[in-house]
């Protein structure tokens, strides 16, 4: 996956915006999603053993990705100050 992302950095920091990096997690979920199901059928214990990771951290970039726009609707959606 290639991917244009607009960062900003302070004082050689680099700040991802929410939207670029859920993209970047929903898309190397897709990746590795991709990788598990090429793996086919038929595979040795090792194999097996490979293809239940890939499909556990499709799992979990998908579910933290889901969490940051949750997190990022809930502060949109709080008033605050100022």
């Amino acid at each position: 996956m290639s991917a244009t992302i607009n960062a900003r950095t302070i004082d050689g920091t680099v700040y991802l915006s929410a939207p670029d990096l859920v993209a970047l997690m929903r898309g190397r979920a897709d990746e590795v999603e991709a990788l598990a199901l090429a793996m086919g059928d038929e595979l040795t214990p090792e194999q097996y053993e490979t293809a239940v990771a890939y499909h556990t951290t499709v799992g979990e970039l998908r579910e933290r990705a889901d969490w940051i726009d949750i997190a990022v609707i809930d502060y949109l959606s709080e008033p605050h100050p100022g």
